[in-house]
């Protein structure tokens, strides 16, 4: 692995509106602590084979603190890299087990992706929103109209659509 894992818009990720943590995440970045941590995780897992690792496993293993374990897999999984074992947990944790093995899980004991949360739910039904009525004012037809309604009902039942 060369080139580390960076899903969040070229980053590897910090907690939004931290100042602090969004320069931690960039002199990691940029310096290739992010691309050395991610490497020896990978690694680790890895050697682990189908027992796969926790984020104490991990955190053990390397001398990370919580949340640099938990960051890079939650990263690495947001990339594909790893996935987690549904039906494999230890110590109360999820596994995480290297992506060679995903054929060999069942898809429903698996998840492949993190699980997005209830804010990233409630920017991605706006997202859709907004690109459908985008979409509509640039060409208004039964379609991009029927999208709209599509995509105000999904927005409108997450709660996100204060009705008058």
């Amino acid at each position: 692995m060369n080139q580390p894992s960076l899903p969040y818009t070229g980053k590897s990720g910090h907690v939004a509106d931290s100042e602090t943590s969004t320069d931690r995440a960039i002199h990691e970045d940029l310096t290739g602590i992010t691309a050395k941590r991610q490497q020896d995780v990978i690694e680790y897992i890895i050697r682990r084979g189908s027992t796969g690792a926790t984020w104490r496993d991990v955190a053990d293993e390397l001398g990370l603190h919580h949340g640099q374990a938990s960051g890079v897999l939650s990263v690495l999984h947001k990339d594909g890299r790893i996935f987690v074992w549904k039906k494999s947990k230890r110590e109360n944790c999820q596994v995480y087990v290297d992506a060679s093995f995903r054929d060999f899980i069942r898809p429903e004991d698996r998840e492949d992706q993190p699980r997005q949360t209830t804010n990233t739910k409630h920017r991605l039904a706006h997202d859709a929103l907004m690109d459908a009525i985008e979409a509509m004012l640039y060409c208004q037809t039964m379609t991009t109209i029927q999208e709209v309604r599509t995509r105000y009902n999904d927005y409108k039942e997450r709660g996100l659509w204060a009705s008058t």
